[in-house]
């Protein structure tokens, strides 16, 4: 159960901080899509 918060926080984290780089950089994403 521990384990299992901690992964589900880690991955909202990990959504959020995408979806910033995402707002702040938008051609980021158009290089990792070209890979």
């Amino acid at each position: 159960m521990f384990w299992q918060m901690i992964m589900a926080f880690f991955a909202v984290c990990v959504i959020a901080v995408g979806n910033l780089f995402a707002m702040a950089f938008p051609w980021i994403g158009d290089i990792i899509q070209m890979f």
